[in-house]
Order: C-alpha cells, then structure tokens, then sequence
C-alpha cells in the first residue's frame, strides 16, 4: 500500500499507534476529529490549508494521519515532517527534498510550536514552501499546541493568513 511504504519512508514509526487505527477504521469519537473530518472532505480538492491547533492528546496528528491516507487513495502522495527539520533540510541543502515539498499533493508540518522562534534560512525556507504550495494551490496542514494568535507571533501573521480552515476551540477555529 502507498500509504504505508510513504509512512516507512518518512519514518513516521512514532505515530504507529495511530496509523495503526487508522487503518483499522478505528476512528477516533472526539469532537476534534469528528469536525476536521467534516470540515476536510472535499476541501483538498478546493486546495484549503488547515491549521490544527490543541493540545496534547486531541488528536492533531491522527487528523493530518486520516488526511494523508485520504490523499493517497486519490492517487496523490504526501509528506509529513516537524518544523525543526526545515533547519536540517537547510544546512543539508537537500534541494531535492526542498522541490518534493513544494509539489507533493499534501504537506504536513507537525509540531510547529516545539521551535518557539523561528527565525534564520530554517524561518525563510518554511515561508518559501508555504508561499509555493499557497500559490500553487496544494493544501498543507500544521499541527501545533499554540493558539493561533501565538503562533502568529512565532511564524508570523502572513504565514497563518495562508491558512484558511483552523480547528480548534471555537475562537481559535475562526479566520481573523
């Protein structure tokens, strides 16, 4: 399956738990889950970006998880990685992990608030690829802890506009 050799590949083994009742049809029952999915169908195909904002345990990263596997049974691929490896794809200059990101059907950028300022080349290619995936119209998904009126202040205000589907509490769940 795609899906999981995908997930091998991206050394997704941290989330094996959820992959695991994913795959299984073992959906998570929250309100969390129950509203991305609803609010997700057909908005990849629109080429909405969402921000997951919560804390731990919600379910962010299962939702990003579902829309992955979503993704790849409509013959697109995806990619799924922290904030913190933009620094490492940086200083590598690993440009053909750079273009992937900018192309691939769907982007996922999880634990975006584990890096509190993101500043420097790591800040400027993270703003590159939202930028292209933005412009190209192809969704991303961050998940973070923060607010978002935090994570305005940590990757800046014209980086979240980016983003026009937020779930999360009810105020941090609606565009600004």
């Amino acid at each position: 399956m795609a899906f999981l050799r995908l997930c091998e590949e991206l050394r997704l083994a941290r989330y094996r738990d959820d992959l695991a009742a994913i795959l299984c049809k073992r959906l998570p029952d929250n309100d969390f889950f129950r509203g991305f999915r609803g609010k997700w169908r057909g908005r990849e195909a629109l080429h909405v970006s969402a921000i997951l904002c919560g804390g731990k345990g919600v379910g962010k990263s299962v939702c990003a998880l579902w829309a992955c596997l979503d993704a790849c049974r409509g013959n697109g691929g995806f990619d799924f990685l922290d904030l913190s490896e933009f620094a490492d794809l940086w200083a590598l200059q690993d440009r053909e992990r750079i273009a992937a990101l900018k192309r691939v059907r769907l982007l996922v950028v999880d634990e975006v608030d584990e890096v509190v300022d993101v500043k420097g080349p790591a800040y400027a290619l993270f703003k590159r690829v939202v930028n292209a995936r933005y412009r190209n119209k192809q969704p991303t998904i961050l998940c973070t802890n923060d607010s978002i009126e935090d994570l305005r202040e940590h990757i800046g205000e014209p980086v979240v506009d980016r983003f026009a589907l937020r779930l999360g509490s009810a105020a941090e769940s609606q565009r600004k």
